[in-house]
């Protein structure tokens, strides 16, 4: 989106394989849970991200 060109990825993930030369996109649902996005998240300082989360990903706030 850096020169206004294209469409973004939002709520897709986009894959490609070097090996075989493939690509593809994958579209996925938002979580109503998530901690981050959803309308109630606990998490809203990306800054201090790390002091919120544990390395295996659960919510420490």
């Amino acid at each position: 989106m850096l020169l206004g060109v294209g469409n973004p990825l939002s709520g897709r993930i986009f894959q490609h394989d070097g090996l075989l030369g493939e690509t593809r996109t994958t579209a996925f649902p938002r979580d109503p849970d998530c901690p981050v996005c959803s309308p109630r998240a606990r998490i809203r300082d990306l800054a201090r991200y790390e002091e919120q989360v544990s390395p295996r990903g659960h919510v420490l706030v």
